[in-house]
């Protein structure tokens, strides 16, 4: 022992001798850059306020509100290669918008990254609303550039996310078109198709952040997956149509409190056997939905169980509470929803016989729009 603790004293010096070096070093020259912050796994989200104006203007000729976006994600100017107009072969996706002096694409140097820092970075992008691709080497055309990302903002305010937007087409091609999801480009596959060394395939939460930030929502929209099964127990169905119910005070399973209301959902829930009269008829003149056979212990498990409710459409998803029973079994649909669950998925009050998905939620979770 005596002898490491020799070694130790004697090296001593030449340590500080050595720390201080690498100290004037960096003084000198500067440290290598880190890579941005990654901000937790994939899921987690910087802002769910991406339109947002720090203030700071804009960065490389990018609209002030796409830069702030930037900003909050960890890229700075020094990590873009190319903003506005930089060279004439990308005018036709980093020109200006069209009446501004600003544009909305940039593309982001990736060396130094770890391919988890380029993933994460890519979803973190999309998160705040930016159609963002990754790109290798010559995938623009051949002889191009280094590897990138490419990313453009959906969610600048009017009147520079009309039509008229440069980026305008590449958002639509994000959102609307499978096959170029990949990469952004043509082909969708790249230059070399059978060369896709890091796969960054937007996910179902990442297409419903950039689709709610291009129609002026928020971004960080996230995605829950719920359960088929909970503690046992089925739902009636995983998919159907649904309408608008009424507000409630009181449902099938007692008083309602005010939230429970905002986000409640209706089914024929497995407690008891549904079925129509023969003769007996609703206020609608229809035949009446009754029940038998009811589980009263069943009934009570119900109460308040949390359902993960999810418009395929648009991938936007609310957690709902379980309070009322019905609808009636002639209309065709399999569930109701509070006026403002409906309208948080993206309908109008009112709107009926949209198909919709539903789960067990996490009963943990808070009711109304999944974050």
């Amino acid at each position: 022992m005596a002898g490491a603790k020799d070694a130790v004293t004697l090296l001593g010096p030449i340590s500080i001798v050595v720390v201080s070096f690498i100290t004037v070093i960096g003084l000198i020259f500067g440290t290598p850059s880190s890579d941005p912050p990654t901000n937790g796994l994939s899921g987690d989200c910087v802002s769910a306020n991406p339109g947002a104006d720090d203030g700071q203007g804009p960065m490389n000729g990018i609209h002030p509100v796409a830069a702030t976006a930037l900003r909050r994600v960890g890229i700075t100017g020094g990590m873009i290669t190319q903003g506005l107009g930089h060279y004439g072969k990308s005018s036709g996706t980093h020109g200006h918008i069209p009446g501004s002096p600003y544009g909305a694409a940039a593309d982001i140097k990736v060396g130094g990254m770890s391919e988890a820092t380029i993933k994460q970075t890519v979803h973190n992008l999309r998160m705040q609303g930016f159609v963002t691709w990754y790109r290798e080497p010559g995938w623009d055309g051949p002889g191009t550039g280094n590897a990138h990302i490419h990313a453009a903002f959906a969610g600048l305010p009017p009147p520079n996310n009309d039509g008229r937007n440069i980026a305008a087409g590449q958002i639509q091609t994000f959102l609307n078109s499978e096959s170029r999801r990949r990469n952004g480009l043509a082909d969708g596959s790249g230059r070399n198709p059978s060369n896709f060394p890091l796969d960054t395939f937007p996910t179902t939460e990442e297409l419903a952040s950039v689709r709610s930030v291009y129609q002026g929502g928020s971004g960080c929209v996230g995605t829950q997956t719920g359960t088929s099964s909970l503690e046992s127990r089925e739902l009636p169905v995983s998919s159907g149509k649904s309408c608008t119910e009424m507000s409630l005070s009181s449902g099938a399973f007692g008083p309602v409190t005010a939230e429970q209301n905002e986000y409640y959902i209706t089914m024929r829930w497995n407690y008891a056997i549904w079925y129509e009269h023969p003769s007996e008829r609703d206020s609608f003149g229809k035949p009446k939905t009754k029940t038998r056979n009811v589980d009263n212990q069943a009934m009570a498990w119900h109460r308040h169980k949390k359902i993960l409710v999810t418009n395929p459409k648009n991938g936007r998803q609310i957690v709902t509470s379980v309070e009322d029973s019905g609808p009636a079994i002639w209309t065709g649909r399999i569930s109701g929803l509070s006026t403002k669950g409906i309208q948080a998925l993206g309908f109008r009050h009112g709107d009926c016989g949209m198909v919709l998905n539903y789960v067990w939620a996490d009963q943990n979770a808070a009711l109304g729009p999944v974050r």
